[in-house]
C-alpha cells in the first residue's frame, strides 16, 4: 500500500517537472519571437441600466507560434487601485498551466479602526488532461499610512519570500475564468455583441 501512494506522488512530481519544462520553452518563444500578440480583444461593459460606463478595463491577448496557440493573457483592472494579470499556457492546444498575479489597495473597517491596506497575491494552477491537479497560492498584506505614500517594503518582494500554500483547486478555479471563455471570445472576435456588453477588436 505504501508503495502505491509513493508511486502516485512520484507521478504527480513527474507531471510538475514536465509542466515546468514546457513553461520555460513557451517563455523562451515569447522572448524570441512572440512578443507581439496575434489577436487582441478589448472588453467594455456598462455597470448599470442607465448605461453609465464601468471604470474597469480588460484586455485579452492571444499569442501563436505558427498556427498553434501558445499563450493567452488577460489584463484586468476592476477599479483604479486594483490590477490582475492572468496568464494561460498551452501545449498541443491543451492548457497545461495558469498563473495569476495582482495587487489591490482598499480600506478596512474593523472595530472603528480604519486602515488602508495593500494586498498582493499570486496563484498557480497545474493541469493534466484538462483537469487541475495542483493549485498553489501566496498572499501578502500590509497596512499603510497615507502620509507615508505607500508600504514600507516592496509588497511583491515580500510575496516572493513566502512559501506557496497548497489549496483545493475548486477554491481558486471559482475566481479564474476557464479557458473555454477565452476560446469562445476568440471565435467571436470579429463580431460586435452588444447584448453581451462587450466590444471586440481583432487583427491578424
Amino acid at each position: 500500500m505504501l508503495q502505491f501512494f509513493i508511486g502516485i506522488a512520484q507521478s504527480e512530481e513527474d507531471m510538475i517537472n514536465d509542466i515546468r519544462k514546457k513553461h520555460e520553452l513557451v517563455k523562451q518563444w515569447l522572448e524570441k519571437g512572440m512578443r507581439n500578440p496575434t489577436i487582441e480583444i478589448y472588453e467594455q461593459c456598462h455597470d448599470d441600466e442607465e448605461g453609465n460606463e464601468d471604470v474597469s478595463t480588460s484586455l485579452i491577448k492571444y499569442y501563436y507560434q505558427g498556427k498553434e496557440l501558445r499563450y493567452i493573457t488577460h489584463e484586468h483592472e476592476p477599479y483604479a487601485s486594483s490590477a490582475i494579470l492572468t496568464q494561460y499556457y498551452f501545449w498541443d492546444n491543451e492548457l497545461f498551466f495558469c498563473f495569476q498575479s495582482g495587487h489591490d489597495r482598499y480600506t478596512s473597517y474593523k472595530s472603528n479602526d480604519i486602515q488602508n491596506v495593500i494586498k498582493v497575491f499570486d496563484k498557480r494552477i497545474y493541469f493534466s488532461d484538462r483537469t487541475a491537479f495542483r493549485c498553489l497560492i501566496k498572499e501578502y498584506k500590509e497596512s499603510i499610512k497615507e502620509e507615508d505614500g505607500g508600504p514600507s517594503k516592496h509588497p511583491f518582494d515580500q510575496l516572493d519570500s513566502l512559501p506557496n500554500q497548497k489549496v483545493a483547486c475548486n477554491t481558486i478555479l471559482r475566481e479564474i475564468n476557464s479557458v473555454e471563455y477565452y476560446l469562445e471570445l476568440l471565435k467571436l472576435s470579429r463580431m460586435q455583441l452588444k447584448e453581451k456588453c462587450m466590444s471586440r477588436n481583432a487583427f491578424d
